[in-house]
């Protein structure tokens, strides 16, 4: 909020660093991070490096299983990957995570998601340029 009224980045990024301090300790520290991950992740990289987003998505997703969100959980391992993409050169370990959260998503019908992330999906794939590596077993 902080970011859209005031057009003040710098001063968000502080105030979402302050809140990742608060957090840590707090008897609520996985719903907390579960919840504040997307905006947290968003902020962070305007600021630092984008490589450090991926940490972030991956730290959120952990919480948001531990503390039994699945909303948010999906919400972060679905950044995770398209993060993933801009920021990690290992693309065929991308390619194993997102055919797992793929599988994820056409389980729990959330078809939306699914078809918004196979336009990821093949990117990275032609990023590997190995179109044998395209599919998907059912």
């Amino acid at each position: 909020a902080i970011m859209h009224y005031s057009d003040d980045v710098h001063m968000a990024s502080w105030m979402g660093m302050l809140a990742e301090y608060l957090i840590n300790g707090n008897l609520d520290e996985h719903s907390l991070r579960a919840r504040l991950t997307l905006q947290h992740c968003t902020v962070r990289t305007f600021f630092e490096p984008f490589q450090s987003a991926v940490d972030t998505c991956q730290n959120g997703y952990n919480s948001a299983r531990i503390a039994g969100d699945v909303d948010n959980a999906m919400l972060s391992l679905c950044v995770y990957c398209i993060v993933h993409i801009f920021s990690i050169p290992d693309l065929l370990g991308l390619h194993k995570k997102m055919v797992n959260f793929l599988y994820q998503m056409a389980k729990s019908k959330r078809i939306s998601v699914l078809i918004g992330l196979m336009s990821y999906f093949n990117t990275a794939t032609a990023f590997i340029g190995n179109e044998d590596s395209c599919g998907i077993d059912a």
